[in-house]
């Protein structure tokens, strides 16, 4: 009895090291180009180990698809200029491109469903076509593509996240779908060639399906430096904090539906003339909201704003009239510093008069 349990051990110890072998074997294939998976599902292109400058993926290994191309893949391959991959290819894994500095084109297959985080940071792209079958564009997918000049967007896509095209310091314009779920904090920060943005309407709001007021999230547009106009399309937007904040350029900004404004979202966007708050939602001016708006004259549909805090519109130098109604419910302190030629225009003894004659702002009545 005994030597025959040894024998079944020693048996199933040989299988073992058989399969673990065999486990080896299949993670270690490659070919002259690329190190490879192959699965029951299919080939995973694992790194590629060639020397060419113009890279074409084959569409089978092995009698296999070729449907991934895995994490780090091409990551720091700076001499690749060119991938051409097969209409197989269903995923594109994490930081698969990234850092690939001369890579300036590359086709994307049908079949991808979503571009994963940093697949792409700091690659070379010029252009990108997103196929029409992708609904996401996950965290940093492109961020830091300094000569990526365009994107076409599918009509599908649902959800850009956080900084996905932050730094793309070439991209002139991006015209999203009209209806999304999320554009994530930081998606274009310091694009700084973007000159103009139609932000869509939601279907819900990123936290909270319930509230849709939150549209324009932290630092969105932050540093977009060349950026002149912007239209928030549907109904109420809540711009977060430093959502255009340093876009010196900024002329115009247009909420259909009504508006709440976060800490600094406008500071320092130093051509910003008009701000028309829109729409009849009870609205927020969080603090320092237009801190340094010194070309800001007018401030449009005001009736319904509820709370104007701290520094809200400190150093608006040009700022010449602005109508406060009795629906506001509180002035913060500072909220009109360094507004020498401001009129507030309030009802006589409401908050608003009151917080002029205290604050040594002009005041008159409608």
């Amino acid at each position: 009895k005994q030597t025959k349990k040894r024998i079944k051990l020693i048996v199933g110890l040989v299988l073992l090291a058989a399969f673990i072998a065999a486990g080896l074997f299949v993670a270690l294939r490659k070919t002259s180009q690329f190190k490879y998976t192959a699965g029951d599902d299919g080939v995973t292109i694992d790194k590629y180990v060639g020397a060419e400058k113009q890279v074409t993926v084959p569409s089978s290994i092995d009698g296999k698809p070729v449907t991934a191309i895995g994490r780090f893949c091409f990551a720091g391959c700076n001499e690749v200029t060119e991938v051409t991959l097969p209409e197989s290819i269903n995923r594109i894994s994490i930081y698969a491109f990234e850092d690939c500095a001369a890579l300036t084109h590359i086709d994307l297959p049908a079949g991808l469903t979503e571009i994963a985080e940093c697949a792409f940071r700091n690659s070379g792209l010029t252009a990108v076509t997103l196929p029409e079958g992708v609904t996401a564009v996950r965290k940093q997918a492109f961020a830091g593509c300094a000569a990526l000049e365009s994107v076409d967007f599918p009509e599908g896509l649902t959800i850009i996240e956080d900084e996905a095209f932050m730094g793309c310091a070439s991209l002139a314009a991006a015209e999203l779908p009209q209806m999304m779920d999320e554009v994530g904090p930081g998606a274009f920060m310091n694009c700084t060639s973007l000159t103009n943005m139609v932000f869509p309407m939601f279907t819900t709001a990123p936290d909270n399906e319930d509230d849709r007021r939150i549209s324009v999230q932290p630092r969105t547009f932050k540093g977009c430096t060349a950026l002149e106009t912007v239209e928030l399309c549907g109904v109420t937007h809540w711009i977060d904090e430093e959502a255009f904040m340093g876009c010196t350029a900024l002329q115009s900004i247009t909420a259909e539906g009504g508006c709440w404004v976060g800490k600094r979202a406008f500071e320092d966007c130093s051509s910003l003339k008009t701000f028309d708050f829109g729409g009849d939602v009870l609205g927020w001016i969080m603090d320092e909201a237009f801190k340094n708006c010194s070309a800001l004259e007018t401030v449009e549909n005001t009736d319904k704003l509820k709370f104007i805090c701290e520094g809200a519109f400190a150093g608006c130098s040009a700022l010449k009239s602005m109508e406060i109604s009795p629906v506001t419910e509180s002035i913060g302190e500072g909220a009109f510093e360094g507004c020498p030629n401001l009129t507030l225009i309030a009802s006589e003894g409401s908050l608003a008069w009151n917080y002029a004659k205290q604050n040594g702002v002009n005041v008159r009545q409608p």
